[in-house]
């Protein structure tokens, strides 16, 4: 019985410590009135890699120019690493971001769509 008891206690112990190692994420990145991007910086930890991403939001907004409402297909968003510029990953309507992993390091998620576009982001960070 002792060793019954013992053996669950382990198994729970392991169950807890794996789900400790994943910690999920969101990340939020918006245009403003101005139509400047409020471009959201976010780091992978030395050790720790991002995955599963998945969009929880990813919002239209309008014409910087003309301010008419843009349409669905007019909203993305990019993952830059070490500059706003350098483009890593580039999501456009129907692209699976499931699959994308991020190693540690220095990361910036941007939002294109026009006037309040918005763009909210969830991934699980593991060992």
């Amino acid at each position: 019985m002792k060793s019954k008891i013992w053996l669950l206690f382990i198994v729970f112990i392991l169950i807890s410590g794996v789900a400790q190692a994943q910690e999920k994420k969101t990340i939020t990145a918006t245009n403003n009135q101005e139509c400047y991007p409020a471009n959201t910086t976010f780091i992978i930890p030395k050790g720790k890699i991002a995955t599963d991403f998945k969009i929880i939001s990813l919002d239209n907004g309008y014409n910087c120019h003309t301010h008419a409402k843009l349409n669905r297909n007019e909203v993305g968003f990019s993952i830059s690493k070490g500059g706003f510029y350098k483009t890593i990953y580039r999501y456009v309507k129907g692209t699976d971001i499931s699959k994308l992993q991020l190693n540690a390091g220095k990361y910036y998620l941007i939002v294109d769509g026009g006037i309040r576009a918005k763009a909210v982001i969830t991934y699980t960070l593991k060992p």
